[in-house]
């Protein structure tokens, strides 16, 4: 089945995909030219992704390597050795899309969604952050309404990792009350930005510092979504989210990981190799 990785241990796995990073990042691309500019180039990006890194963070049910924390680090490691910007990348998709989906989200739409990430290569992201309430998630003023089988969607976002760039976001929004007001509870939508009727644009890039090959911007959001494409939370969906964020801050160790070894690796080759008086 196309896009299905083989399931290869995980030491043959990693090692495998190591070396093509450092292939592509020292000798077939211009990684220092490439990092001075704004996101990634496509066949970059593309070649990167041949190796379906991905996979780590999807169920074996959908075609994946089985959403296993080690494996998740691992490949978060082996990316932040070349690129702090892909790792955080990777991240941004397994912490804050694949995992929550895989553990939230309906059969339907997981075997939909997990097919794109596959065979497609698609990107996903989260988008809780608005202007006026930053960290305030409590107080997002994006709301939604059931209308039938669906859900609308309206508000706005900003300061999303990806913007513009992904193919399927995690939106968070609260419900509309019969008098207008929002609940103080917070439920989380799945959308797919082909679609004309969920498409989120990014209508103004920020010129953000740092990691460039991470877009960020505004988004305005009004949309409409099937109702399966709405998270299941155990409870409430503030235990959801805090569920949600917790996890992704296990994502830190793995990035900080390789991007340390690649300091002592370089420090070490610099003593050993450095000429000190003639």
């Amino acid at each position: 089945m196309n896009g299905v990785v083989e399931k290869l241990d995980f030491e043959t796995y990693i090692s495998s995909f190591r070396k093509h990073l450092f292939h592509l990042f020292r000798e077939e691309f211009d990684y220092g030219a490439i990092s001075l500019k704004r996101d990634f180039p496509a066949e970059f990006l593309s070649e990167i992704m041949k190796k379906k890194p991905l996979a780590v963070a999807i169920p074996e049910l959908h075609g994946g390597r089985g959403v296993s924390v080690k494996e998740c680090l691992g490949v978060l490691s082996a990316a932040s050795y070349e690129s702090l910007a892909l790792s955080l990348m990777f991240g941004i998709n397994i912490a804050l899309f694949l995992e929550p989906l895989a553990k939230y989200g309906n059969f339907s739409v997981q075997e939909r969604v997990f097919k794109e990430f596959m065979e497609n290569n698609a990107m996903g992201g989260l988008m809780i952050t608005e202007k006026a309430y930053g960290s305030d998630a409590l107080n997002m003023k994006t709301g939604y309404e059931q209308i039938g089988d669906s859900y609308k969607i309206k508000g706005e976002k900003h300061w999303q990792g990806l913007s513009g760039a992904a193919d399927f976001w995690l939106v968070t929004a609260r419900k509309y009350t019969p008098t207008g007001e929002l609940t103080r509870d917070i439920d989380f939508f799945v959308t797919e930005n082909k679609k004309s009727e969920q498409h989120i644009p990014m209508v103004e890039r920020y010129n953000n510092l740092g990691l460039y090959a991470i877009p960020y911007g505004i988004n305005p959001i009004d949309v409409v979504v099937p109702g399966d494409q709405k998270l299941n939370p155990e409870s409430t969906g503030i235990k959801l989210m805090l569920d949600m964020l917790h996890r992704s801050r296990l994502q830190f160790p793995g990035m900080g990981l390789g991007f340390i070894k690649r300091l002592m690796d370089e420090s070490l080759e610099h003593c050993q190799t450095r000429i000190v008086g003639g």
